[in-house]
């Protein structure tokens, strides 16, 4: 290297850097030297959040928008993200930050839901973290700043909206709208007007842009509209709040004035109430998308991602009371009767692993019985299909076709195309108006006992799901809602043969 001259020295670096190629950095001490401000001072740090992507992750990206190395993606499904990419980066040097979100297709409306993950799990893993979740910080001191920065400090930061190929963000002059606010329930009738279309909605682009809304100690922060974009005043004052706010010297949630004037918790508010509403939403949303998004959520259920819910609806805990709960922006029969959805929601989840089991059985050729105890008959599919030797993951059933998979496959294997939505499978029940408050599963607060470790997971259970003591302590509390549960039924004639399937 010391042969070439600086010019060509610096494109050797800089092309190192794009290639996300930092072998050459451990050469010699001179060439680190020289290197590094290339992966410093001179290196802009580009996300790209894509709805329409087959995951749900945030890709890296280099200047000329392509991947940045071979291990360049976040996590933004799992209830326990990997932030070691990002914290071992000293992102406070960096010259400047590049967010390029494409627009979601509105007529696949889980592509927001999708979008509004990706982005949620951007800001949360780009910006520092609460040593609490469940806490409102305090000082400085209650805010962890990663072990690869020096400071809070943040360079620049462009947020593009992009129109990608035939998804755009406007349309006939208006921006999109893939779903219904949650301002279109009517507390009166208990209903929800779902026009997609009208001043009942909440634009795409206001909701993939409000978790940026946290963004502090930039040096500057900017949203980059389409060209075409026409002027709307609650999004307009979105992208303000954000170049305005981004360059505050003040930790997000040490902001809290409890006097009428916004602050940090109305943004919680927002936040939670958003997390809710498409969560809710997403039980029942058409589309490839929402399917794939309904797996997801069945196949990453923890406990904790039920407290992480649980905080959504029950608020974040502040001096003696709580703030940024989801009722304080929505209606709350509204919220209840979400809350309520809870418990649904999480048996479907057992329910489509027995009924994967089950089925695996009937197209092997054998005739079964169900029953409304979900363990008992579960653990009878997995005996028989354990007898038949079709349950080892490299094992396959008759005529070749894969049976269960793995822990790790199971439902991506039994549900390639996703979920079916709620009112069209029979697999999920609804029992908002048979089954009593009392032995209803709700989100939990943070140190409650989760609908998990009521009901273990039967494949793939999460780590955090997997301590026998606590399984143990709660099923001596909540055997009587178990021995209940299991023998609830909304159906009639639940138990029943079905025959194989050809």
């Amino acid at each position: 290297m010391d042969s070439l001259p600086v010019e060509v020295r610096s494109l050797v670096y800089a092309e190192c850097v794009k290639a996300r190629t930092l072998n050459l950095l451990l050469a010699n001490r001179k060439i680190y030297h020289e290197h590094i401000p290339y992966l410093r001072g001179k290196f802009v740090l580009g996300f790209h959040i894509d709805p329409a992507a087959s995951a749900s992750v945030i890709t890296l990206i280099d200047a000329d928008n392509a991947p940045w190395g071979n291990n360049c993606t976040i996590d933004a499904v799992s209830a326990h993200p990997d932030f070691d990419l990002l914290d071992k980066m000293p992102v406070d040097f960096f010259a400047g930050i590049r967010i390029v979100i494409d627009a979601p297709e509105p007529h696949d409306p889980g592509q927001l839901v999708r979008g509004w993950f990706q982005a949620n799990r951007l800001a949360t893993a780009l910006l520092p973290r609460w040593d609490e979740p469940v806490l409102m910080p305090r000082h400085e001191g209650d805010i962890f700043v990663a072990t690869g920065r020096t400071s809070r400090q943040l360079p620049w930061i462009t947020i593009h909206l992009r129109d990608r190929g035939l998804r755009k963000w406007i349309e006939k002059g208006e921006w999109h709208c893939s779903v219904p606010s949650y301002t279109c329930w009517d507390p009166v009738t208990r209903t929800l007007d779902t026009r997609r279309a009208g001043s009942g909605s909440i634009l795409d682009a206001q909701t993939l842009l409000l978790p940026f809304a946290r963004i502090r100690y930039a040096e500057s922060a900017a949203v980059q509209l389409p060209r075409d974009a026409p002027y709307v005043q609650p999004l307009y004052n979105l992208t303000v709040f954000i170049a305005n706010y981004s360059r505050w010297r003040t930790s997000f949630g040490l902001y809290v004035r409890n006097d009428g004037v916004w602050d940090d918790t109305d943004t919680l508010s927002i936040e939670s109430g958003l997390h809710v509403w498409l969560d809710y939403l997403l039980d029942d949303m058409d589309g490839p998308t929402a399917a794939v998004l309904r797996r997801d959520r069945f196949k990453h259920w923890c406990s904790t991602y039920e407290v992480d819910m649980g905080k959504y609806f029950h608020g974040i805990s502040w001096r003696q009371g709580v703030v940024g709960r989801a009722s304080d922006k929505l209606h709350e029969d509204l919220v209840e009767l979400i809350a309520r959805t809870f418990h649904d929601r999480f048996m479907a989840a057992r329910e489509h692993v027995v009924v994967a089991y089950r089925d695996a059985l009937r197209r092997l050729g054998q005739t079964v019985v169900t029953s409304t105890h979900k363990e008992a008959i579960f653990k009878l599919y997995a005996h028989e299909l354990a007898l038949l030797g079709v349950t080892h993951p490299t094992r396959v059933g008759r005529n070749g076709v894969l049976v269960v998979g793995t822990d790790q496959t199971f439902w991506e294997t039994c549900y390639p195309h996703g979920i079916v939505p709620k009112s069209r499978n029979d697999a999920w029940d609804d029992t908002l108006l048979t089954l009593p408050l009392w032995h209803r599963l709700y989100p939990p607060l943070h140190d409650a006992m989760t609908a998990c470790q009521t009901f273990p997971a039967f494949v793939g259970r999460c780590p955090c799901d997997n301590d026998v003591y606590d399984i143990y302590v709660v099923y001596q509390v909540r055997q009587t809602m178990r021995d209940f549960l299991f023998q609830f039924n909304s159906r009639p004639n639940a138990a029943r043969v079905l025959g194989p399937i050809p």
